[in-house]
């Protein structure tokens, strides 16, 4: 397949050990800087990094499970969501002007039509105390919100 020119070998990626295999357009895509499109995914998609034992991840995405989601803007992990929820991770600032899209995760496990969440029981924002956390304000404009004395409840807003 390389000699036919159908793949390109070589290191696409550093950090990743071994030969690389893409197909010229997507080297050719790769050469241009991603657009700033906001686009997520479970940590259990075949195309999820998450879980990887590469050393340029490590420690910056969360385990390959079922109830984990990475949000990105282009190739930046922009908001990680943990255990179906209990456990949010921002890493943007509060005034994101880009955060209602992040929260898209959220929409889908409150909305999908199979097997949605009633709510979502957050236990913590970026390692602390929902109830007091910066980004309570654009999840509440997003979702209904209660307030507990350490937990935030988060449902679908009703029409």
């Amino acid at each position: 397949m390389e000699l036919s020119g159908e793949v390109l070998g070589g290191i696409f990626f550093h950090g990743i050990p071994g030969l690389q295999f893409i197909t010229p357009r997507a080297f050719r895509t790769l050469q241009r800087k991603l657009p700033d499109s906001v686009w997520w995914l479970n940590a259990c998609d075949p195309a999820s990094c998450c879980g990887l034992p590469l050393e340029g991840l490590r420690g910056t995405l969360p385990k390959r499970l079922p109830g984990n989601f990475v949000a990105y803007c282009g190739n930046t992990p922009v908001f990680i969501i943990e255990r179906n929820g209990k456990a949010l991770q921002f890493l943007t600032p509060p005034d994101d002007l880009h955060l209602p899209e992040y929260l898209a995760p959220i929409q889908i496990l409150l909305n999908r039509r199979f097997q949605p969440l009633l709510h979502i029981t957050v236990e913590t924002i970026n390692g602390e105390n929902p109830c007091t956390s910066p980004y309570l304000d654009v999840i509440s404009i997003a979702f209904n919100v209660v307030r507990d004395s350490n937990r935030v409840f988060v449902s679908r807003r009703l029409v």
